[in-house]
């Protein structure tokens, strides 16, 4: 399949292995649910999905912000940071996008800064320009 990342076609072959052993198990869905520690509801949403369109039906279309920062955005940010310290998460939310085309919010930016040490008080910062509305 294409288009997929592996991490996605992984998912998928793993949760096909779980519907070829129920299968086999002839045991209720509760109680076979119970024992692998999945929730009935959650088991027939990608049971139904499975029977739709087979494998596909599996892969995880989710999509949204990534939670995932590697390393190397973290010392962007980082780096961003103590170069200029007026920067605020926001403006290190636009820089991120533009060179890891990574989308992440300002709260997750303030995150990371707060777990190095580097983040800043809300309000205006000094030095920051305050924008005009016309």
């Amino acid at each position: 399949m294409r288009g997929f990342t592996n991490k996605q076609l992984e998912k998928a072959h793993f949760m096909a292995e779980i519907f070829e052993r129920f299968e086999k198990s002839d045991i209720p869905v509760r109680d076979f649910c119970g024992r692998e520690g999945i929730h009935t509801s959650k088991f027939y949403y990608w049971q139904d999905r499975f029977r739709q369109e087979g494998l596909k039906g599996l892969v995880d279309k989710r999509q949204g912000r990534s939670h995932k920062v590697t390393e190397e955005v973290k010392q962007y940010i980082q780096d961003v940071k103590v170069k200029d310290p007026s920067k605020s998460a926001s403006d290190i939310c636009i820089l991120v996008e533009r060179r890891f085309k990574k989308s992440l919010s300002d709260r997750h930016i303030r995150r990371i800064l707060e777990a190095i040490g580097l983040n800043d008080p809300p309000g205006r910062k000094p030095g920051k320009h305050i924008k005009k509305s016309r």
